[in-house]
């Protein structure tokens, strides 16, 4: 394409000199050399873009013919992979996880009812009117005895509810403290026997490669899509007016 366009290009030039040197000082257009100046700078911008696009194919279809072995996988079925994936005895990892699930289930039943006993906390607080008892207190009593019956009773009102409460939170708070704890050593043991498993091991393998062919083959598949991209948009911005332009010339 660039010999053929240069060609035209050159053609033209030489048909303008000829005009030139038949009609002389009468011809005043300007030169065809100037006025292609422009087109020849698009060719030479094509051609750049041209061998720059080569060596990015060059590289692209090397990563493919490398991967290769690697995609073979993806053409594989679901029945197909999980026939290839190997097979482990899940027993004794089950058992494992349905003890740290239940756990699990525990320590969020706990932290459930420590907050809710922290708003019913809050709102026992807000609830009680310290100074209205104080005021009720006082007018029944008469004498320093009765005074000091009252204040027990008055601390007895305001505070034995809330104690209660608190109560039950330092409870939760250990229950808690326990659960942790046991949480922490089934998962360690659990972690440790996967870890132990060979076919595990296999199956993470397996799992890792099949990954890591997706995601090499996501990213091939997206330099395809910017390269059929880039030759769109060369063709469409430079190829296509550059030939119009020859077209126009000489037909």
């Amino acid at each position: 394409m660039k010999e053929e366009i240069e060609k035209e290009l050159n053609r033209e030039e030489r048909v303008f000199n000829e005009i030139k040197a038949k009609i002389g000082p009468k011809w005043q257009v300007k030169p065809s050399s100037q006025l292609n100046g422009k087109y020849r700078n698009d060719l030479k911008t094509i051609v750049t873009f041209l061998n720059q696009a080569a060596q990015s194919n060059s590289k692209l279809q090397k990563q493919i013919r490398d991967e290769a072995e690697l995609f073979k996988d993806l053409d594989k079925t679901r029945g197909q992979l999980s026939d290839a994936l190997p097979k482990c005895d899940k027993q004794n990892e089950n058992q494992q996880a349905e003890k740290l699930k239940q756990l699990l289930d525990q320590l969020s039943t706990c932290i459930a009812q420590r907050d809710e006993l922290k708003q019913e906390y809050s709102r026992q607080a807000d609830i009680m009117d310290i100074t209205s008892l104080l005021v009720a207190k006082e007018t029944e009593m008469s004498d320093e005895k009765n005074a000091d019956k009252g204040d027990f009773d008055l601390r007895a009102a305001t505070t034995g509810a809330l104690n209660e409460i608190e109560n039950k939170i330092k409870d939760l708070n250990t229950a808690q403290e326990k659960l942790l704890n046991d949480i922490t050593k089934i998962n360690q043991e659990f972690v440790k026997l996967k870890g132990s498993n060979p076919t595990q091991m296999q199956r993470e393998t397996f799992i890792h490669s099949l990954n890591q062919a997706c995601e090499k083959f996501n990213k091939c598949q997206q330099h395809l899509k910017d390269g059929l991209r880039f030759y769109c948009d060369l063709i469409t911005d430079y190829i296509t007016p550059l030939q119009s332009v020859c077209v126009f010339f000489f037909f």
